[in-house]
């Protein structure tokens, strides 16, 4: 939809409400998709969205309930009664019912749980065990896996019977007695085999299974690097527990990238939907004053060169220059490692290499900005010597922000921070310190003293 479609629509939504119009809104909603429902409600107020949910049929409501977020998603489940919650829970794939029901009381997903079929009920309350940050915690238990020792006739009617049970079925998965993984196959092959062919003759035994405890991160990472429709999901031992596919790691990559935006830009994990005053001040607060004590700690950096300013004023001039080159060159310099980091093409085997590479690449940029620099001091203050000093300290910082921006990074990747939190307020405000105390330091010796 087009945005003046989306806004046409939205406001047509809201006069509906007003008017009371239930029955005629209830009607537009068949026609839209579950996906354009969820963003409509995540622009209206709690209201509005209680009333356009309750207004939604079960199945249109178990699927719109999965494409809302975290924050919408909050709002509606608060307002749902334990039965049209089991409801909704009971259409949805183990995976998404883990989602939502962890997203509500320990008691109320306790007592939707009783409600579910037993053989759902197990699926679900295992992937529930799992952290939502690893394999376990977004992959689904609804697959197709049959024993090597299978026909292909007996293989096609096991796909016949879990066709109701499994939206997709992108591979078969081959297992052995113990069911450990053993291979996978494809409807294709099965199709052109003859119907008594073993599917353990016709399985493709190089399969990349992801262990059930790998976290989210590295398993979007072996799928995208294999190109994997979807990934199947095993324990220690390899016995075969679930599937990921591809739709979930899309799904996880846009998570990691809302929040590592989030971090870059010093808003923490804030929603855009998440308009209260206070939640918004709440999220923001820490970084901000994480930065306001980054600007105590340099105004007290500075006041230590108090008589090196008061002898030579020129050089309180050039530090917002030396701060600011210095963070951005360390901005820079994390930005490509974090996103190196985040798509495994940066490892610590070849870190030497990246930071050998980020320093030469740091050194050039601040020859040349030096040089510009002491041209501008030298025509501006009439000074050799000091604009020689100062572009000097310009270098020096600028190599040592190359530093910590390449070194950040990789020290919260290795005591498991992620890495992104190195883009705000961390690299920032080391920059501003040492690059503060870098110049003044530089410059007192070599001019003052």
């Amino acid at each position: 939809m087009s945005d003046a479609i989306w806004k046409k629509l939205e406001e047509r939504i809201e006069w509906l409400i007003e008017q009371e119009k239930f029955a005629e809104l209830q009607s537009l909603l068949e026609d839209v998709h579950p996906a354009d429902i969820a963003f409509i409600l995540s622009r209206l107020d709690r209201v509005s969205q209680h009333i356009v949910f309750d207004l939604l049929g079960s199945e249109t409501a178990s699927d719109v309930l999965v494409e809302l977020s975290d924050h919408t998603q909050e709002r509606v489940l608060g307002e749902l009664d334990e039965q049209r919650l089991a409801d909704l829970v009971d259409m949805l794939d183990s995976d998404e019912a883990a989602d939502v029901l962890g997203s509500v009381e320990p008691e109320i997903a306790e007592k939707v749980l009783e409600t579910l079929p037993e053989e759902q009920k197990s699926d679900v309350q295992q992937l529930l065990t799992y952290d939502e940050d690893t394999a376990g915690g977004i992959m689904s238990t609804e697959l197709v896996s049959v024993e090597e020792s299978m026909t292909v006739e007996e293989v096609i009617d096991e796909v016949r019977s879990a066709a109701d049970r499994v939206d997709d079925i992108y591979a078969i998965w081959v297992v052995d007695s113990d069911g450990v993984l053993r291979g996978s196959v494809t409807l294709k092959n099965l199709i052109l085999a003859e119907p008594n062919t073993r599917v353990g003759s016709l399985m493709d035994s190089d399969v990349r299974p992801v262990v059930v405890d790998m976290d989210q991160e590295e398993v979007v990472h072996i799928m995208r690097r294999y190109d994997l429709v979807a990934a199947p999901v095993v324990d220690s031992s390899g016995k075969l527990l679930g599937r990921i596919t591809w739709d979930d790691a899309i799904d996880v990559m846009n998570e990691e990238s809302e929040e590592d935006l989030g971090y870059i830009s010093g808003t923490g994990e804030e929603e855009p939907s998440a308009r209260s005053v206070f939640n918004s001040s709440r999220e923001r607060i820490p970084w901000l004053i994480a930065g306001l004590f980054g600007g105590i700690i340099s105004a007290l950096v500075m006041s230590g060169f108090e008589q090196s300013l008061n002898h030579i004023i020129v050089l309180a001039f050039f530090v917002p220059i030396i701060t600011a080159m210095g963070g951005n060159v360390g901005m820079q310099s994390s930005t490509i490692i974090v996103r190196g980091l985040a798509t495994g093409e940066i490892t610590y085997d070849d870190a030497g290499q990246r930071i050998a590479k980020e320093l030469g690449v740091a050194l050039l940029n601040g020859a040349m900005l030096g040089l510009i620099l002491t041209l501008i001091i030298w025509f501006w203050q009439k000074e050799l010597e000091i604009s020689l000093v100062i572009s000097f300290s310009l270098l020096v910082v600028i190599l040592v922000s190359s530093i910590i921006g390449v070194a950040a990074p990789l020290m919260l990747k290795k005591i498991n921070i992620d890495p992104a939190l190195a883009m705000g307020p961390f690299v920032t405000i080391s920059n501003d310190i040492f690059g503060v105390f870098i110049y003044l330091s530089i410059a007192t010796v070599l001019l003052v003293h």
